[in-house]
């Protein structure tokens, strides 16, 4: 691309943005499915009907605060849900509870459905007869089997010669030195699968029913395309666990949209943290939205791994946006509270001007 085609970009674009709301651009962008998200603050959120819809936050009655909106994990589980039952805690307000009930029996679990195989070669770790099946690409979908794999699971990406992994084309000489992916996707299982021809998908079907989890991070609605959704995966082994890792998650008003690992960080409020005073948010790198994204979905996959005692697998429904919004911790309650002031020296809070609107805002930790 030219400088002149970039200039002339820039221009077209400016023009049609100009008398459009955030919202409203972003909605006719994502139509044409183009990845352009609004800058959310952290008072955004709580207005969100997408949030709304998935339960994000809860109100949890807190000792000294009275009632507070607590954001709650980023995943839905679709057999167990999770849930805050309780603010965080005071400091050592349990300590008389815990200490008298030292004495009362505790029965550990009963085991009514083993699962775990004995692996042909062992690897170790607390994870090890655990088989993943990744139908993932870039980053925050390998990265969540590259941690799975550390713990000891075999994990199987599947690629085809004829559409390799994105993330093979950068950099390196060739597809298997391209050090981007090699630095993702290590201790990991490849294999060259066409799934979009029937001895392909057959090819996987078979590689499901001997696996324990299956995780995508594909574009919404793409599983479905490919006859992989939840309801069908069971089908093909009734206890799979399949985690889904999507930019707002599978359902909802905006479960449409997608995007990348900066617009994940835009939509959480998490961007406008970043940047300087008087500044435009500048966002976080790629590496961070992916990487916590990926970790968040690897926490998930193991969580249904209980199904040792229950004999059920689940759905995981993870959002990357949800997952950020859950890094900025206390500014969420802040901004919803009051206008967020900041400091006029970066390194002293003696002084406080300005509001959010103007002034990239900082958090007391």
């Amino acid at each position: 691309m030219t400088a002149q085609k970039v200039t002339a970009f820039q221009q077209g674009f400016a023009t049609w943005v100009r008398d459009l709301g955030k919202e409203q651009a972003a909605d006719q962008a994502q139509s044409l499915g183009v990845p352009l998200v609004p800058v959310n603050d952290a008072a955004d959120l709580h207005d969100s009907p997408q949030y709304r819809h998935r339960g994000f936050f809860q109100t949890v009655r807190h000792p000294v605060l009275g009632d507070a909106a607590y954001p709650t994990v980023p995943y839905l589980l679709g057999e167990f849900p999770a849930e805050i039952t309780s603010a965080a805690t005071t400091f050592v307000q349990h300590t008389a509870a815990i200490l008298d009930g030292l004495d009362s029996p505790h029965t550990p679990p009963v085991v009514r459905a083993p699962q775990l195989k004995a692996p042909k070669n062992p690897r170790g770790g607390p994870l090890e007869g655990v088989r993943v099946v990744e139908l993932t690409k870039v980053w925050a979908g390998p990265y969540a089997g590259k941690l799975l794999a550390m713990l000891g699971a075999e994990v199987i990406k599947v690629e085809t010669a004829a559409l390799p992994e994105e993330m093979r084309a950068y950099g390196g000489t060739d597809i298997n030195h391209a050090p981007f992916f090699l630095s993702i996707n290590p201790e990991i299982l490849s294999v060259d699968l066409d799934i979009k021809s029937a001895p392909g998908m057959a090819r996987l079907r078979e590689l499901i029913v001997r696996s324990d989890i299956v995780i995508n991070n594909l574009r919404p609605g793409a599983m479905e395309r490919q006859g992989l959704d939840y309801r069908q995966l069971t089908e093909i082994r009734p206890d799979i666990i399949s985690v889904s890792i999507k930019m707002w998650g599978n359902d909802g008003p905006l479960g449409h949209q997608t995007g990348y690992a900066p617009c994940f960080a835009a939509l959480a409020g998490l961007a406008p943290l970043v940047g300087y005073p008087g500044g435009p948010p500048l966002g976080t790198s790629m590496r961070y939205g992916d990487s916590t994204v990926g970790a968040a979905a690897a926490y998930a996959a193991v969580a249904p791994l209980h199904r040792e005692l229950t004999g059920t697998g689940q759905f995981v429904d993870v959002s990357a946006v949800e997952t950020l919004s859950s890094m900025i911790g206390d500014c969420q309650r802040r901004w919803y509270r009051k206008p967020l002031t900041m400091p006029r020296d970066p390194y002293s809070h003696s002084e406080l001007i300005g509001d959010h609107r103007q002034k990239r805002p900082t958090c007391d930790r």
